[in-house]
C-alpha cells in the first residue's frame, strides 16, 4: 500500500504517471474455543469409587469418607481425563486412633511361691507399645497390642500395683491392678486336750478347743459319736471352741 510511479525515458524526454495503490485486506476472524473441563474420578488403589458408596461423598474435585475408620487408611489417587491428555496425583492417607484396651488385668490374690499372670491386649493406630509398671518402676519387655506379664514363685515383694501402659504417637492409656501375695499356712493344730473328763451328777463341766494356728480362718467344730454336734438341751458350744456341759 502506498504511493508508485511510472516513469518512460526516450532520450531527453522523461514520462512520468503516478499510481495510488491501496490494499484492502480480507478474511475469517479466528475465535478461541475454551476446552471442556476435565472428568476427575477418585481410585484407592485399583478400585474405582462411585459417588453413591458407603461414606464416600465425591463432589467439585473433592472426596471425602465419613465417619472415617482405621481400614480407609491406604493410597487414593485422583486422577483427571480430558480430550488433550489426563493426570493423576496420589494421596497416602494414614489413620491415628488412641490406644483402646481390649483386656485389662484383674486383680490377684497369690500364696507365697504361687504363679500369675497378667493379662493386657490394645488396639489402636498406629499399633500401640504395651510395658509394665510394677509400683511405678518398668518390669518386662515392650512388646506391640498383647503384652501378658508371668510372674513365678511369687515372693512379698512381688505384691503391690502392677500398671499396663499402652503408648502411641496417637496417645497414651493406662490400667492397673492389685497383686497380693500371702504367706501359706500349714493345717490347723489343736492344744492338747484331756482325753477323759468325769463328773458328778448334777454338776457342769467345760472342755476348751484352741488351735494354734494364726490363720483366722480356721474354724472349730465339734463332733459327737462321730456326727456333727453343735449342742442339745443339756449341752452347748461356744463362738470360742467351748463345750458345756
Amino acid at each position: 500500500m502506498g504511493q508508485y510511479v511510472c516513469r518512460a525515458l526516450a532520450g531527453d524526454v522523461t514520462e512520468e504517471q503516478p499510481v495510488q495503490v491501496l490494499v484492502t485486506a480480507t478474511g475469517a476472524a479466528l475465535r478461541r474455543q475454551r476446552p471442556a473441563a476435565p472428568v476427575l474420578r477418585w481410585f484407592r488403589g485399583q478400585t474405582a469409587l462411585e459417588k453413591d458408596a458407603e461414606r464416600v461423598t465425591i463432589g467439585n474435585g473433592t472426596l471425602s469418607v465419613e465417619p472415617f475408620q482405621l481400614e480407609d487408611a491406604g493410597e487414593y489417587m485422583c486422577v483427571a481425563v480430558s480430550a488433550i491428555g489426563k493426570d493423576a496425583k496420589l494421596f497416602n492417607i494414614e489413620a491415628q486412633m488412641v490406644p483402646t484396651f481390649t483386656e485389662t488385668p484383674n486383680d490377684v490374690v497369690v500364696p507365697k511361691m504361687g504363679n500369675f499372670t497378667l493379662q493386657c491386649a490394645a488396639l489402636g493406630a498406629p499399633p500401640p507399645l504395651l510395658s509394665w509398671l510394677h509400683d511405678g518402676r518398668p518390669v518386662g519387655t515392650p512388646r506391640p497390642e498383647l503384652n501378658p506379664l508371668s510372674v513365678h514363685l511369687a515372693s512379698q515383694e512381688d505384691g503391690g500395683t502392677y500398671t499396663c501402659r499402652a503408648a502411641s504417637t496417637a496417645g497414651e492409656r493406662r490400667a492397673s491392678a492389685a497383686v497380693t501375695v500371702f504367706q501359706r499356712l500349714g493345717p490347723p493344730k489343736l492344744e492338747k486336750m484331756p482325753e477323759e473328763l468325769r463328773l458328778r451328777a448334777g454338776t457342769r463341766g467345760e472342755l476348751s478347743c484352741r488351735t494354734t494356728t494364726t490363720d483366722s480362718s480356721a474354724v472349730i467344730r465339734w463332733q459327737k459319736n462321730s456326727q456333727d454336734f453343735s449342742g442339745d438341751s443339756n449341752t452347748s458350744v461356744e463362738d470360742d471352741g467351748q463345750l458345756l456341759i
